[in-house]
């Protein structure tokens, strides 16, 4: 490690270690274009990556990345970091398709089959449809006093304290508990499964599947017992009882459409809320703003959902040629959306 590092130190834009990056950087900041590996986890758990990402932005916005990724079919892909570049992909589903998975680090093979996030167009809308509607304002509403309880609770237990970790005290025990209240089962099972998978070893695939398997074992007896019942009440209900066209959802469908509401409630919004509390922390200006006036705290949810960007890349697959800034992307040829880098985009925020 360099001596010139000082880890937690106040950190400012006129220091040559500043960083955007929610953590300290144990490595020098990314200069060079031919030094860019974004598979690299040691970028992740030691580097800062926003010096790779402003970095495309600045030199490579249409970059081509040369290391190949599982989820790429071990070839290498492109790599999009532009606000514009990512936004004009994802709405164009007619050159650009889903239907690979979009996860870098999964091979196909091992993407559920016609899970929500790996369909196009009609498919897409007509699946996501059926649940988006609970997960409106008006319908969120009904949920508020049981976990603004939860909220209370937790705040509480850690002031008799006078001091607490809030990663582990506050923002992985909430989104837990509102999950499960939303999804309609009990805080117990969901602490189980959720157990289980902050055990499970990211790099051991064969680890993550065997979860996976426990995971909709679990969400089939969920929809076998709701499917006996005739209540409406929670999205289980909803999605155990889902039809299209008049005939019902099959059944890995519903099972994933499960799997990835539950998942996606618990790990990306446990990491925007340490993340986000992290950037006040780095920001005092701004939490001075934000404490002095509470009816901001709806902006700031979503400026902390755009500054954390929890859920790196996503893929999309070429159906045709086509040029993105004057750089030809081939049919086939697989295209990534960095958010992390889109959201920091100086062109647009």
């Amino acid at each position: 490690m360099s001596a010139a590092v000082r880890l937690n130190a106040p950190r400012t834009e006129a220091s040559p270690w500043y960083t955007s990056s929610p953590y300290e950087p144990l490595r020098p900041p990314i200069e060079n274009l031919k030094d860019i590996d974004l598979m690299d986890p040691e970028l992740y758990a030691f580097g800062d990556p926003h010096s790779a990402w402003r970095l495309l932005r600045e030199r490579a916005p249409v970059f081509w990345h040369e290391r190949s990724s599982p989820g790429t079919e071990n070839k290498g892909f492109w790599v999009l970091s532009r606000y514009d570049d990512c936004a004009a992909v994802y709405k164009n589903p007619k050159v650009f398709t889903s239907v690979q998975g979009p996860f870098l680090d999964l091979r196909v093979d091992q993407t559920p089959v016609r899970m929500l996030a790996s369909l196009d167009g009609p498919e897409h809308r007509e699946r996501r449809a059926l649940v988006s509607r609970y997960f409106t304002p008006n319908a969120l509403m009904r949920h508020t006093d049981a976990v603004r309880s939860v909220v209370t609770s937790l705040l509480d237990a850690v002031a008799e304290r006078g001091e607490c970790d809030f990663s582990s005290d506050i923002a992985a025990k909430l989104p837990l508990v509102a999950t499960c209240e939303l999804l309609g089962i009990s805080p117990a099972e969901g602490q189980h499964l959720a157990d289980m998978l902050f055990a499970v070893d990211p790099h051991a695939p064969e680890a993550l599947q065997k979860y996976n398997d426990a995971a909709l074992e679990f969400f089939a007896e969920v929809i076998a017992e709701r499917r006996r019942g005739n209540t409406r009440e929670s999205i289980a209900d909803i999605i155990a009882h889902a039809q299209l066209d008049g005939q019902p959802l099959p059944e890995h469908e519903t099972l994933h459409m499960m799997w990835i509401l539950f998942f996606g409630g618990i790990d990306s919004t446990v990491h925007a809320a340490t993340g986000g509390l992290l950037a006040l922390f780095h920001h005092p200006d701004q939490l001075a703003i934000l404490r002095s006036d509470p009816s901001l705290v709806s902006s700031a949810v979503d400026e902390i959902l755009r500054w954390t960007s929890t859920s790196h890349a996503n893929k999309r697959k070429a159906l045709q040629d086509i040029e993105i800034r004057g750089t030809l992307v081939k049919k086939d040829d697989y295209v990534s959306m960095w958010s992390p880098s889109a959201n920091r985009d100086e062109l647009a925020f």
